[in-house]
């Protein structure tokens, strides 16, 4: 039973407009063939690549050995999954590809809420008090950027942009994990390319969604995950991508 006392902090709405690589990756999360709720998809980014410097000097080292284990894990199998869309050959029919020419309209990620104490809740506090005085909804949409990207873009744009776009993503994760391998003096082994051997058994997992009215589908009720304990959430979301890299 949940502690009525219970305090949380929330991220305010993110809010993209048209063509913008942005505003694909929130369509692609609000509408995500998982059914995930948007909010819990665009966390398990935000946690992943700010929770290191989040937890910084706020924690014990035994918790930031923890956190930066699964921070770690994430963000190297998102770099793998990357390369893995990259080596495919991609293809223009896709039921994304009306966003090309839509009129000047805007799409939102829902209000993200979590517990105040918990990993999830101190990276939004880190945030919307970050030191470079950046916008919280900014600093949140670059990890949500450079980690869905390359998968929001897949079968959506020309094969020239999404080598593009996963140049930027891979360059920008990578260089988060030689932050968190700085910040704990630890050594993480520099990715190798996949042989395309191993690329040519991944499948897209993309599936028709019908489309979304700007104020339909946007709405997403968290009670339900608000206190969870995000390292078993990662925990989970590890095994995941183990299953898919190991396919």
């Amino acid at each position: 039973m949940k502690d009525s006392t219970q305090q949380y902090v929330e991220l305010p709405r993110i809010k993209r407009a048209k063509n913008s690589w942005e505003r694909k990756v929130i369509h692609y999360l609000v509408t995500h063939p998982s059914g995930k709720s948007s909010p819990e998809l665009a966390m398990e980014a935000i946690s992943c690549y700010w929770l290191i410097e989040a937890l910084e000097n706020n924690v014990a080292h035994e918790e930031i050995i923890i956190a930066s284990r699964n921070a770690i894990e994430m963000l190297e199998a998102k770099v793998a999954i990357i390369r893995k869309i990259v080596g495919l050959q991609t293809t223009i029919d896709s039921p994304y590809t009306y966003i090309k020419n839509e009129p000047n309209i805007y799409v939102e990620l829902p209000r993200i809420k979590k517990a105040i104490h918990s990993w999830s809740g101190k990276v939004i506090q880190y945030l919307l008090k970050h030191p470079s005085h950046k916008l919280s909804t900014d600093l949140a949409m670059d990890a949500i950027v450079y980690y869905w990207l390359v998968e929001a873009l897949e079968n959506n744009v020309e094969r020239s942009e999404l080598v593009k776009a996963s140049r930027m993503a891979t360059e920008m994760l990578e260089a988060k994990l030689a932050t968190i391998s700085k910040m704990l003096g630890i050594q993480i082994p520099q990715p190798t390319s996949l042989p395309q051997a191993a690329t040519s058994n991944v499948v897209s997992v993309m599936e028709a969604q019908p489309e979304l009215d700007n104020d339909e589908g946007l709405e997403v009720d968290e009670d339900e995950d608000d206190d969870e304990d995000w390292s078993d959430f990662l925990d989970d979301q590890t095994r995941m991508l183990a299953n898919v890299l190991g396919s």
